[in-house]
């Protein structure tokens, strides 16, 4: 009896011993018993599938010729070769996407992919970026470009965000100078009784009433059309978009008032942002940086003879003492101080 006990105990060891060796082999729903081991290299050996190629439009609202193109072109060859070809981006010049309210509220409702404006009309989304737009904030362009691509640039645009709009990198705008077709502006007294257009923006509105204008807020694909019907006395804008835009043609004094420096964000729904895998976001983003850079010394190369060909083209270039007119707009600034905070002012002017 004990033998035969012993030998059950035997028997009940040795098949325990085979259900054990076989918990060291990982099964699954469909029956595969390889080891965990063997599972976990076959996983580690497994590729990411290759992004899928998506096609990206951007637009903005000036000529073909102008920097914002040059700009956009240099960036849709970078984020081609950053994104191994996957990335096509085609440009749209002249407003062809619609005006920058249009392009703006396509990119936070999705149904547009990106866009190129001025800062004037992203501040009836987020007003601090008004900050931006302080008329003579700015010592010159290369303050800006500090502020803009540092700390203080990346935190005001990224509220954007918050309107389903992802900011990516600041173009060059340039500084803004008032152009009209009845006298010279050398002092702010000269602007009195002229109707000047400006972005539809409450702070480049309150600057020129500031400066003596009455001013009035217009989509930029409608300006020429209004100084030639005299709609409109003149309007305001960087020497550059003055000359690519043949604002000259109609108007015969340039007056370099220099009043407001107004950066251009490029932009990008954040649907479509949200939806590329990180690879194809890394590229836009460096694509967006370095083509910034590229814009910027175009920007700055084009407008350095622009003054000249407007002189030799028979228009009455005024430099104006700037001490009045800065003296004049700082009620602007005393107005919006409470809307985006005595801080925040005062370290884009210190900033070094």
């Amino acid at each position: 009896m004990k033998k035969m006990l012993c030998m059950v105990l035997v028997l009940v060891l040795a098949l325990s011993m085979v259900a054990c060796s076989g918990g060291q082999k990982a099964s699954n729903e469909s029956g595969d018993t390889k080891s965990e081991a063997e599972q976990s290299d076959n996983k580690t050996d497994e590729k990411p599938e290759p992004a899928k190629k998506v096609t990206i439009k951007v637009g903005h609202v000036l000529a073909k010729d102008h920097p914002y193109q040059l700009g956009l072109e240099k960036f849709a060859e970078l984020a081609k070769q950053y994104s191994n070809d996957t990335i096509e981006v085609k440009v749209f010049p002249s407003s062809q996407l619609g005006n920058e309210r249009d392009m703006l509220e396509g990119l936070k409702m999705g149904t547009l992919d990106m866009a190129l404006t001025g800062t004037g009309v992203t501040q009836n989304y987020q007003k601090k970026l008004s900050v931006f737009s302080f008329p003579y904030i700015f010592r010159d362009a290369e303050h800006a470009y500090k502020v803009l691509d540092g700390e203080i640039g990346k935190e005001l645009f990224g509220l954007l965000e918050e309107n389903g709009i992802k900011y990516l990198a600041a173009y060059e705008n340039g500084f803004r100078q008032v152009t009209n077709n009845k006298r010279e502006i050398n002092k702010p007294e000269d602007l009195k009784g002229l109707k000047i257009r400006t972005p539809e923006a409450e702070i480049y509105l309150d600057t020129l009433k500031a400066m003596g204008a009455d001013s009035f807020p217009m989509a930029w694909g409608e300006v020429i059309t209004a100084l030639k019907q005299d709609v409109m006395d003149g309007q305001e804008n960087a020497l550059i978009h003055i000359w690519s835009a043949k604002t000259y043609e109609v108007q015969k004094y340039i007056n370099l008032t220099s009043h407001i420096y107004d950066p251009a964000p490029l932009m990008i729904s954040k649907k479509l942002w949200d939806k590329l895998p990180k690879e194809q976001q890394d590229a836009i983003q460096k694509a967006a940086e370095e083509s910034r850079d590229f814009q910027r010394k175009t920007f700055q190369e084009q407008s350095e003879d622009v003054k000249q060909k407007l002189k030799d083209n028979g228009n009455i270039v005024v430099e104006p003492d700037l001490t009045p007119f800065k003296e004049a707009v700082k009620p602007v600034w005393e107005k919006f101080e409470p809307i985006v905070g005595k801080d925040l002012i005062d370290k884009v002017v210190n900033t070094k």
